[in-house]
């Protein structure tokens, strides 16, 4: 599974998300470029604003969990499966369910 994102690690200042790699081809070089910024208005977001751009910067991180943790729920409920053990295996397969979905969220167009 190809990512097309902008690869991390992504680091949030204040509300703007910048890719933490030096651009050797941005204006300023050894500087982040900017890839993303969350905008407020009304008074009294300040805080959910930073709280939604610390969660954007991590969504790399998340994302390479999700894609290193699929394949091990997948051998692991494919082990167990037909232990007959219904109560192990759910949970696993709900997670399973979960991360597939996040990765079809990540792959719309």
């Amino acid at each position: 599974m190809k990512a097309e994102h902008t690869p991390g690690p992504w680091k949030a200042h204040g509300t703007f998300i910048h890719d933490t790699r030096e651009h050797e081809l941005s204006q300023h070089p050894g500087k982040t470029m900017c890839i993303a910024g969350v905008t407020y208005n009304p008074p009294g977001w300040e805080t959910t604003a930073l709280a939604d751009a610390r969660l954007i910067a991590a969504a790399p991180d998340g994302y390479d969990f999700v894609v290193s943790a699929l394949p091990i729920l997948e051998q692991e409920l494919e082990s167990r499966e037909h232990s007959g053990d219904e109560a192990y295996c759910a949970p696993i397969r709900a997670l399973i369910e979960q991360a597939q979905a996040f990765l079809v969220k990540v792959q719309q167009h």
